[in-house]
């Protein structure tokens, strides 16, 4: 009798963590995911849901993949792939589908979860949305180049005005 209430009392524990942890999940402004040991997602959380724009039904097993940019999957896929194989964990920064069709720059983080007895579980996963991020370094980068070229070009017109001026003075010289 006490082993039965003991276990009920556990479930009963587990449970309410489970439902602590969804609670907390759906208010976060990340991306959450989590995926069983066999590398298909078992829970998303709302935020994702509402990027996406997809049914829970959609992303869970591999439906999420159908949302990465087609030149990103290939090379995302094998980081999760190794990652999930090794146990380590992994970070990826790849474009995935936003609901209105246009595709994000994301962050993805995820880390190998594991039971108290020590059995691989699966991963649980973060995505941000670093889109602002990586268009602010693209244009730093291209202002970068613009000045780049210029300072070339500065380069350029100094060695014409003093070759330009050598010349000159030698027609001085000479006359």
């Amino acid at each position: 009798r006490r082993s039965i209430a003991l276990l009920k009392a556990t479930e009963e524990s587990r449970r309410e963590s489970e439902e602590r942890f969804r609670v907390m999940a759906d208010a976060a402004p990340m991306l959450i995911w989590m995926s069983g040991p066999n590398k298909q997602y078992t829970h998303v959380n709302k935020s994702l849901l509402e990027f996406s724009g997809r049914t829970l039904e959609q992303e869970l097993g591999n439906g999420w993949s159908d949302a990465i940019h087609p030149e990103d999957a290939k090379k995302y896929l094998k980081i999760f792939n190794q990652a999930f194989d090794a146990r380590k964990k992994f970070m990826f920064e790849y474009r995935m589908r936003r609901h209105d069709g246009e595709y994000r720059w994301l962050l993805d983080v995820g880390v190998p979860r594991f039971t108290e007895a020590g059995e691989f579980a699966g991963y649980i996963g973060s995505r941000i949305d670093i889109t602002d991020r990586k268009n602010t370094e693209d244009s730093a980068r291209k202002i970068r180049e613009k000045l780049h070229v210029q300072e070339l070009q500065v380069i350029k017109q100094q060695r014409l005005v003093e070759t330009q001026e050598t010349q000159i003075q030698t027609l001085r010289e000479v006359t």
